[in-house]
């Protein structure tokens, strides 16, 4: 030390505590000091100077961050998270902190507050130590409008604040009110033929707060699956979307789901009363030609009855029987007769 400002005298053996404020120091930013002292006793002899810690001068507030608040949790390790307009939860405000730093002291921790557009507070202060994901905890209403308030102070006293964009609660789902299933034409799918089936789903959703931002179709072995196809987002302006599902099983039912999303990431799913796949063409039966029995010759003219019996679909049923006679050696296209769900002709 090149100067010394003396304390008052203390008689004491170690239990008080010595204080002495010092001005004008004219200390340089960023550059580690630390301070002496010297002990003398009541006959005069001193003590070697014994130094304190080193301690770094800090006189600047850290870097100004931003406080983004985001919909979801999943949402605050995003790279380049979007400032949230909405938000679903009134009972969390999820928050993340991009970019407050401070190169010489460090920040010591956050300061997190809400409070209404006019700055009415609506939850106090909190501290935190950390940045990537705060969860503030909050009583909010649907429809209410808030910001973020965040205080980053550094080890050196110093603070930078910031405040969040606009947020709104939008505590309701979107609304589906249906969701179908059709063919290429205009009918709803019931009984398809497959393995391989095109369909057409068209649906109807509103969200009068936050607005639809996005629309996931599938489809699945059961409501709400998707394990035939995965999940697809889809445009959701149009309103139907075509698909085409292949190495579909006979005799099972599948079932389109949709999944709404609004501008505050909530969902609402909603599954079509689904569609049963016939890849299997019917069994045959047991044909007879002939009036008494199954005729083993007949003359050049003659009229040969016939008739049949066992034909089964365990899908779809027998929709028509269909009769044709065939040479021997033909080959190719024939005539077939036409003879709905008759048993004979």
């Amino acid at each position: 030390p090149t100067s010394l400002t003396r304390l008052q005298r203390l008689d004491h053996m170690g239990e008080l505590q010595a204080s002495l404020t010092a001005y004008n120091l004219n200390l340089t930013h960023n550059t580690w000091y630390r301070l002496h002292a010297q002990a003398t006793n009541g006959v005069g002899l001193m003590a070697d100077w014994c130094p304190s810690p080193w301690v770094l001068v800090d006189i600047t507030p850290p870097t100004m961050g931003t406080a983004i608040v985001v919909r979801t949790s999943s949402e605050a390790f995003v790279e380049s998270p979007p400032d949230a307009r909405f938000q679903s939860s009134t009972q969390w405000i999820f928050i993340t902190l991009r970019d407050f730093e401070d190169d010489e002291s460090g920040i010591a921790a956050f300061f997190v507050s809400v409070m209404r557009p006019d700055g009415w507070p609506v939850a106090l202060e909190r501290r935190f130590q950390h940045s990537s994901l705060i969860q503030f905890p909050a009583v909010l209403r649907h429809q209410q409008r808030f910001r973020v308030r965040v205080r980053a102070l550094n080890y050196a006293g110093r603070e930078a604040e910031d405040i969040s964009e606009e947020v709104q609660v939008d505590a309701t789902p979107p609304v589906v009110s249906h969701l179908s299933d059709f063919g290429l034409g205009d009918q709803e799918l019931d009984l398809v033929r497959g393995p391989d089936v095109d369909l057409v789903l068209l649906w109807a959703a509103f969200d009068g707060d936050s607005g639809i931002e996005d629309v996931e179709v599938c489809v699945g072995s059961f409501p709400g699956a998707c394990d035939v196809l995965r999940p697809l987002s889809v445009d959701h302006r149009p309103r139907r979307v075509a698909l085409r599902v292949e190495g579909l099983v006979d005799g099972v039912w599948y079932f389109p789901s949709i999944w709404v999303s609004n501008g505050a990431a909530a969902t609402t799913h909603r599954a079509s009363d689904g569609f049963l796949v016939d890849a299997a063409p019917p069994l045959c039966g047991i044909v007879i030609d002939g009036a008494a029995g199954d005729a083993a010759w007949v003359g050049p003219s003659f009229a040969l009855p016939v008739s049949w019996v066992g034909f089964r679909d365990l899908t779809s049923g027998i929709a028509g029987y269909g009769v044709a006679v065939l040479l021997a050696s033909a080959s190719g296209a024939y005539a077939v007769t036409d003879v709905g769900l008759a048993a004979s002709a």
